[in-house]
């Protein structure tokens, strides 16, 4: 058994970094990058990105879960 870390990509890693590009999820990471920006261009506020931010994880992982099985051994 080799000590050296593992040079290939954790499946789930690559998984979501595809899935942040795909087209149904695009929306939603639009929508985030949108409320951050308003947020943080206020020196106060109420408001979050939550709701934006949990629909965009969902996104992710409705995409990625629909494929990762077939890393799994």
């Amino acid at each position: 058994m080799s000590t050296r870390p593992s040079t290939r990509k954790d499946p789930l890693t690559k998984l979501k970094e595809l899935c942040r590009e795909e087209d149904k999820c695009e929306k939603f990471k639009h929508r985030l990058q949108e409320c951050t920006d308003r947020v943080n261009s206020k020196s106060w506020t109420k408001e979050t990105c939550d709701e934006e931010l949990l629909n965009f994880l969902h996104c992710l992982d409705e995409c990625w879960s629909s494929h990762i099985f077939k890393y799994l051994k």
